[in-house]
This record gives C-alpha cells, structure tokens and sequence, in this order.
C-alpha cells in the first residue's frame, strides 16, 4: 500500500516537474525566453506607467506565478522591459578609449609641431570618431518590447519543437 502511494507520489511530481519555458514568438522566431527562476521586467495594460519587476515561480499555459505569488496573465502584459548590462560597459570603454587617444593627440602636439601635423590631427579624428558608435548603441539599444499584433508571449513544454 504504501509503496503504491510513493509510486504515484512520484509520478504525479514527475509531471508537474517538467520543464516549461515563456517564450516572445515574432511571426514563427523565437525572440526571448524565459525560464523558472528568470527575473522578468514587465508593464501590464492596465498601468502603463508602472514597472513591475518579478521572479518567475511557475509558468502555466495562459498565467504564470511570479515569487510574490502574483498571476500574471500572458493577455495583461503591454509591455516586457530589458536591462542591458553591457551596454554601460560599451560606453565607459569607448569613452576611456577616446580620451586616451585625444590625450595622446595633446602630447604629441608640440613635440611634431608642424612637422608631421597629419598623423597628430589623426588622432583627434580617432577618438572623434570613438564617441559616435556610443551614439548609434544608445539608439538602438532595445530596452523594452511591446507585445502586439505579431509579437505575443507563448507556453512551450517540453514536448514542444520550440523548446530548448
């Protein structure tokens, strides 16, 4: 008898352990996944205004449980927000980069003078020209997705072909 029990105790955990994931599909491509313990970035329909920042506890087929024992339905999220780490790497190296070598360019200013002012103007230009791609990646740095139309957040199963 109780070794009957244990079996269906073990079973019965078996399934409700199996691997799940949340998954943004755009048109068929996978854009981002979520595991169990992923931290998630979010604003609901309701308060647009208002980030939420959560834990995923439990991913369900249409909700899923965050650590604070909220549900979530996948309906009420507007909005998935995204903490870039290394973009503020990207910036503090490139900017580091750039006044390194505009030093570089003041020091070696006086002692070419005139003599070779093509290659010490070069390095102005270099680290110039150092400074704009922080411009490009602070465009086009993604830090928030709106889930509309094509993009909508999806359950995947194990059993999935979309699972990884």
């Amino acid at each position: 008898m109780i070794r009957g029990l244990l079996f269906i105790l073990f079973v019965v955990s078996g399934f409700t352990a199996s691997a799940q994931q949340m998954v943004v599909i755009k048109k068929g491509k996978i854009s981002v996944r979520y595991n169990l313990g992923d931290e998630i970035r979010f604003t609901l329909k309701d308060e647009p205004k208002q980030v939420h920042h959560a834990a995923i506890l439990s991913i369900r087929e249409f909700e899923f449980l965050t650590l604070q024992k909220d549900t979530i339905k996948y309906s009420d999220i507007a909005r998935l927000k995204f903490k870039n780490k290394n973009l503020k790497k990207y910036v503090v190296s490139t900017l580091i980069g750039s006044g390194v070598l505009l030093g570089l360019h003041f020091v070696l200013k006086e002692p070419f003078g005139e003599k070779n002012p093509i290659a010490v103007k070069g390095l102005a230009y270099a680290a110039g020209s150092g400074i704009i791609p922080i411009f490009f990646a602070l465009i086009a740095n993604k830090s928030q997705m709106k889930l509309n139309g094509y993009r909508r957040l999806k359950f995947v199963n194990y059993d999935s072909p979309l699972y990884k």
